[in-house]
């Protein structure tokens, strides 16, 4: 273990910083889903809304095959990128890492680029095809990196809630 994963390194430091470990990410990530979840399903909304406008015929199912099923798909495919992408560049958090005290940096404690936060997000769903075995290599990786971690370049730190001084 690195030495920045002891707490005891840097407690006397107000804004102390710890890698984040699984059970937290599950948590945000769990989070995040539900909002990605809402995001996709008013997307679906508004395409169906738009092809009730086009039919002659009422209301459209969402399309699912030829061109229009493809641009359906990316459509909802740059929704998730898009999400993840702008929280991580942007703020350095998404919504759910901001519940668990969470951010995303790089080696060198700097913000992210768009480029690690595509890399990031394709690296996350590698890790999840692999029956999760990208996300379990947390629990025996010296820095608790994730496979998409060492892939696009990032890490995952947890700052500890500061207690309030009376």
């Amino acid at each position: 273990m690195s030495s920045t994963n002891s707490p005891e390194s840097d407690s006397s430091t107000p804004t102390a910083s710890l890698n984040a470990g699984l059970f937290r990410r599950l948590a945000a990530m769990l989070y995040d889903s539900l909002l990605v979840a809402a995001l996709l399903m008013f997307g679906t909304l508004s395409v169906m809304l738009l092809s009730s406008l086009v039919a002659s015929d009422g209301v459209q199912a969402v399309p699912s095959s030829g061109v229009a099923g493809w641009l359906y798909q990316a459509f909802l495919g740059v929704i998730v990128v898009g999400f993840f992408t702008l929280f991580w560049v942007r703020s350095s958090r998404t919504l759910g890492m901001q519940v668990w005290h969470l951010h995303i940096e790089n080696q060198h404690g700097g913000p992210i680029t768009v480029a690690q936060a595509i890399k990031r997000l394709l690296g996350a769903l590698l890790s999840a095809a692999c029956v999760g075995l990208g996300y379990l290599w947390i629990l025996f990786d010296r820095d608790q990196c994730a496979w998409h971690d060492r892939l696009s370049g990032t890490r995952v730190r947890w700052i500890p809630k500061q207690k309030k001084k009376k």
